[in-house]
């Protein structure tokens, strides 16, 4: 990833974001560029940085958080490597 690319995503700009896993008006993204994982809820037009707090709360819900960790991990290694 190029100087400028790093900047923007410092900033918050990201060129693209990966759905990671759905939870209804809720999701779990991630950047594929500078690897920032974050939860988005679109009722309530909120993002906030995924936590180890978040995933376990829909681990409490029933969500199998850590397998779509993995696979998104996995694409995001291929793609940037």
């Amino acid at each position: 990833m190029n100087l400028f690319r790093r900047i923007m995503c410092r900033l918050g700009n990201h060129r693209r974001l990966d759905v990671i896993q759905s939870f209804g008006a809720a999701e779990h993204i991630g950047c594929p560029d500078c690897g920032r994982e974050l939860a988005i809820h679109h009722g309530v037009r909120t993002v906030i940085p995924w936590d180890g707090e978040l995933a376990q709360m829909y681990r409490d819900f029933g969500h199998d958080v850590d397998a779509a960790n993995a696979k998104w991990r996995a694409y995001r290694a291929r793609v940037c490597s």
